[in-house]
């Protein structure tokens, strides 16, 4: 259970945090509304800004609702999880795109390194999961009290060995030797009494490494960022 609450905060922070923009942007259109000082180009403004909300916000939605519907991405059961074929590129776009109010108050720029034509089959959900907890993750601790983030992911295939590699990196705190020999344990957090759990960096490696039959590598050192490099099947059987 602490699992599953862990897995559902990111999602329903993301929409909170969508709703929130919204609402701000709905009271601003309201006063220049009563003060007959409402132009085309700010109506029109407006209205972008607020459907980009309410699409973020619903997907997110939707994302909380399946996790709370299933166990699958924390029991990580091979059977339960679904196998299909995704355009790599595209994918990991548009689940960085969802996390957009998490990565814009955070001041995040974010870029994605990858052939456009790669398709994987894969267990996307699992994927998308360690996406977002890893963004999270670099929000939450790696971009604490900072600017100018940044989140890099590059993605190279390697056809003899029938596998591609992608590697997350962002320019934050870092960690040090001791946190980081730990940083794949179940319930352990530098954020204790925080709101922190220590299941987001366990769940990412039982993901990778279960339901994604891949192989994880981490490096970092203090005020150098973090770079996490995932090894996966092209073809996930």
């Amino acid at each position: 259970m602490a699992g599953v609450a862990h897995e559902v905060n990111t999602p329903i922070g993301v929409a909170v945090t969508a709703n929130s923009s919204a609402t701000d942007n709905l009271k601003q259109l309201k006063q220049q509304l009563e003060t007959n000082t409402l132009s085309k180009n700010s109506l029109m403004t407006f209205l972008t800004h607020i459907d980009e909300c309410l699409t973020i916000s619903s997907s997110n939605l939707d994302r909380a609702a399946a996790l709370i519907c299933s166990f699958k991405q924390t029991a990580v059961d091979q059977s339960s999880l679904d196998i299909s074929s995704v355009m790599l590129k595209e994918y990991l776009a548009n689940t960085i795109h969802s996390l957009t109010p998490l990565t814009r108050s955070h001041h995040i720029s974010t870029e994605i390194d990858c052939d456009e034509t790669l398709s994987v089959v894969t267990v996307s959900g699992a994927l998308s999961q360690i996406i977002m907890n890893l963004v999270s993750n670099s929000c939450v601790h790696g971009f604490k009290e900072r600017t100018n983030n940044q989140i890099n992911i590059t993605v190279q295939v390697d056809k003899q060995q029938g596998s591609y590699s992608l590697c997350y990196r962002d320019n934050g705190h870092g960690m040090s030797t001791t946190v980081l020999q730990s940083v794949f344990e179940p319930f352990f957090t530098t954020t204790r009494g925080k709101g922190g759990s220590g299941l987001g960096m366990a769940i990412v490696y039982n993901l990778a490494t279960q339901a994604l039959q891949g192989d994880v590598k981490i490096h970092s050192q203090p005020q150098q960022g973090i770079t996490i490099i995932f090894t996966f099947p092209l073809n996930l059987s």
